[in-house]
């Protein structure tokens, strides 16, 4: 109603009284006002729709400002009356709006989009065959006059114009960012190592960096770690801790985006639970494969694995040892630890990732066991260890070497030690880690999405090493198992993987950076 009033001529009658008693300013900026309020209720239609208590609040304002627009602009009682009865009505559903979401992360669905072009062109239209007799002239865009309808029509077209196109380019531009999450206090850190120790997956110490916020469960016998952005709620991996009750957990962690108006995704889960992703509707998509040793069979015994063997052996005859520290010693050695990792990012010239990957942080360090080389009693490098109590799996997070003073193959030396390390302890499996994009099919009738990611698995070297990381991970002879996004059915899946990378990454900035 806004937008045709706007389009259309002010009735003369009403134009020849107003013109006496009010300022042509007023007219044309209440005109402008009037434009500007049609297009944030369309804006905000979506969000009504959704339930949001901030379209609650901005729609009162913006009937407010537009019944008092309306009025100025050319005495339009009637169409003030009209809203002034929208907002009376509107005013009292305020329990209704229960969802905490800002206006800004609002998607907005192919048919919302076809109805507001509609709305827009049928008020486009109107004001054209309305001045279809005024000859158009370059002037007309700064023509101020009482009588001038046609001037203040193309200036309604050209704020519509630059609102689409500014709101076009936010959101295009936009990727969410991820919201700080709370510090973990030491007695919510102690909760979340015991259920972490005590689970099937290793990635479960990843609650335990600080970085993710947690849901628990209503028993708090199993929990979700999550990142938070205004339109997705990220959770990594699957949850951890009781598996009885993940499908209620699950439930619970889709809710709570839902009242925030954010999507649920649920990043780098295993094969072991897709009945409860499919169950709730969600689609999934490859994301790679995760390497692991079993270690009852691994050896460097045979011509194929004479290098690793070889390193081995050098590494020790030249005073190279491994050693597993924890508690008090690991206190001793954190400044160590500090200088090396400090001077393994200045040379490699990357930031700190996270989320699903490691960072150096004190606290979540000394929360699990550390493997570092010695020599004379110096370190030259560390992997902090993430093991299960059932000894089921063991896997190492954060590598980081001496880049100055290190031999070469200090880390696969460091990989070696540890492994047959954790064989003599009985561990059963060593994680190796996620190989992102690896294990796609190749097949002409594959997915689309496996196409997409094969060809930046072969052609995206410039932004990560994938077939690097997967060749130096084939060495160990691991046994690879899939990993998967569950993603809401929704064409914003590409956003969202965006949305993911640089919540790993920390930013733009280093999602180009290799790793």
């Amino acid at each position: 109603m806004l937008l045709v009033s706007a389009a259309l001529p002010i009735v003369p009658e009403n134009l020849k009284w107003i013109s006496q008693v009010e300022p042509l300013t007023f007219i044309e900026l209440s005109h402008i006002v009037s434009v500007l309020s049609g297009l944030f209720l369309l804006f905000l239609a979506r969000g009504v729709r959704l339930r949001l208590d901030a379209a609650y609040y901005a729609c009162i304002a913006v009937l407010a400002i537009a019944i008092l627009a309306l009025t100025f602009k050319g005495l339009e009682w009637k169409q003030a009356m009209m809203l002034g009865a929208m907002l009376l009505l509107f005013i009292p559903t305020r329990k209704y709006f229960n969802r905490k979401a800002s206006l800004f992360t609002m998607q907005f669905p192919p048919e919302w989009i076809a109805l507001i072009a509609l709305v827009l062109a049928l008020a486009t239209w109107l004001g054209f065959e309305a001045y279809k007799h005024v000859e158009y002239a370059h002037d007309l865009w700064w023509r101020f006059s009482y009588r001038e309808d046609a001037p203040r029509f193309l200036r309604m077209v050209l704020v519509t114009g630059a609102f689409i196109f500014a709101y076009g380019l936010y959101n295009i531009f936009k990727v969410a960012r991820p919201e700080q999450s709370p510090v973990l206090s030491a007695d919510d850190r102690a909760r979340l190592h015991a259920i972490a120790t005590a689970s099937n997956d290793c990635t479960s110490f990843l609650s335990l960096m600080g970085d993710k916020a947690v849901l628990w469960s209503d028993s708090g016998k199993a929990f979700i770690m999550y990142a938070m952005t205004p339109r997705y709620w990220v959770a990594m991996g699957d949850p951890v801790g009781d598996a009885a009750e993940f499908p209620a957990l699950l439930w619970k962690f889709r809710e709570n985006a839902d009242l925030h108006n954010a999507l649920a995704v649920y990043y780098q889960v295993s094969d072991r639970h897709l009945p409860l992703y499919l169950d709730r509707g969600l689609i999934l998509l490859k994301i790679g494969e995760e390497a692991r040793i079993f270690l009852p069979t691994f050896h460097t015994d045979g011509g194929k694995r004479e290098n690793q063997r070889k390193l081995r052996n050098r590494m020790h005859r030249d005073g190279y040892s491994l050693h597993i520290i924890e508690g008090a010693e690991l206190d001793a050695a954190m400044p160590a630890l500090r200088v090396i990792s400090d001077s393994w990012l200045a040379t490699k010239k990357v930031k700190e990732k996270g989320f699903s990957l490691g960072f150096f942080d004190e606290s979540y360090i000394r929360s699990t066991r550390v493997a570092v080389v010695k020599k004379d009693g110096r370190i030259y490098a560390f992997a902090n260890i993430w093991d299960l109590q059932n000894r089921e799996q063991i896997s190492l997070d954060l590598m980081r070497y001496d880049p100055e003073d290190s031999p070469p193959g200090m880390m696969e030396y460091l990989f070696l030690d540890t492994i047959f390390w954790a064989k003599d302890q009985g561990y059963q499996w060593f994680g190796l880690g996620m190989s992102p994009l690896s294990g796609l099919e190749e097949h002409a009738l594959a997915p689309l999405w496996h196409k997409i990611g094969r060809t930046i698995y072969k052609h995206g070297e410039d932004l990560y090493n994938f077939e690097g990381l997967r060749a130096y991970k084939s060495k160990f002879d691991p046994v690879w198992r899939p990993r998967y996004i569950a993603v809401p059915p929704t064409p914003r899946i590409p956003m969202v993987l965006l949305t993911v990378a640089r919540i790993i990454s920390g930013g733009f900035r280093g999602m180009f950076q290799k790793r």
